[in-house]
């Protein structure tokens, strides 16, 4: 069985994949097939950090990023694979360090992901959705973010499920009945307030003052410059209320009153941010919104319309 995973940054994709690529092996070898090649202490910090996740879980790593045909042919037919991810595969494929960009690097790698796919057994593909952003780029910019999109496709046709996370959250697209035995148990826990995510502009204030019975006087806010109001029932950008706490040295507190509505922008799907402070933002709001969605009963709005995700 192949699944693929998709979802913006901080939200529990590789987490997700260790633990299906575990529920598949059935005793049989784990590979990671690790395609990063890290280019400052950021990148080395990151892979210290999914080294730190997967301990315990008896993977063997093969360095694909280099050599990626290389890497995966060491696979043998019965094993089990992560390939994390396609992402950074596509990354250095297309951007060889010291080397003129190869716009065509992506059409070699669906080859190579389609011969994978069909030489080994059983694995589980991990990705990262950067398509939902209003940013202008530059053409190689956007020929890459067109490459990834249309690896995706080709993986995910040839994946018998496929699912995206938001907020720690499994939204099944395709495959549910193969995948529902796979994922992990729904928690049972008290719903201790709503958590509302969405795109910019997706109508998530209006959602909530329609569903929860909401006036103007019961809004709050926040701001990236002013310490928040938590008196009222609901708070709004709840990303600028992570920003605040960054800025000043400050970790976010998730103690909010029971009952709370509890809304943020959905800043998970875009292009990696230049500025480091901006990455560093955009990670720990995921990590606090899978925080926060661990106890809430969590909506997310597109196009005005609610759909609950638990």
């Amino acid at each position: 069985m192949k699944i693929l995973l998709t979802g913006g940054c901080k939200s529990g994709k590789s987490r997700l994949a260790q633990h299906l690529a575990a529920r598949l092996s059935r005793g049989r070898q784990l590979y990671y097939l690790a395609t990063m090649v890290p280019q400052d202490e950021e990148d080395w910090e990151r892979i210290r950090r999914h080294v730190a996740e997967r301990a315990g879980l008896c993977f063997r790593t093969i360095e694909c990023g280099e050599d990626f045909a290389a890497g995966w042919r060491q696979l043998p037919h019965d094993a089990v694979f992560l390939l994390d991810s396609l992402t950074a595969l596509l990354a250095h494929a297309m951007f060889p360090p010291g080397g003129k960009p190869l716009a065509d690097a992506g059409a070699a790698l669906s080859e190579e992901l389609a011969l994978l796919s069909d030489s080994v057994a059983d694995g589980v593909f991990v990705s990262d959705g950067i398509f939902c952003d209003s940013g202008a780029y530059d053409a190689l910019t956007e020929g890459y973010r067109s490459a990834l999109a249309a690896l995706e496709q080709a993986v995910a046709s040839r994946c018998d499920g496929v699912a995206e996370l938001c907020a720690g959250i499994s939204v099944v697209h395709a495959g549910a009945a193969a995948m529902r035995p796979l994922l992990p148990p729904q928690k049972e826990h008290a719903m201790d307030f709503y958590l509302l995510i969405g795109g910019a502009g997706q109508g998530k204030t209006s959602y909530a003052k329609k569903r929860f019975r909401l006036e103007d006087a019961d809004i709050s806010c926040c701001s990236r410059n002013a310490p928040p109001d938590f008196s009222r029932r609901c708070i709004v950008h709840l990303e600028n209320y992570v920003y605040y706490c960054m800025a000043h040295g400050m970790e976010p507190d998730s103690a909010f009153p029971p009952g709370t509505v509890l809304v943020c922008d959905d800043i998970f799907c875009g292009i990696v941010p230049v500025d480091a402070f901006e990455r560093a933002w955009r990670e720990r709001t995921g990590r606090f919104l899978q925080e926060l969605a661990a106890r809430a009963h969590v909506t997310r709005i597109f196009c005005g319309i609610g759909e609950d995700l638990q």
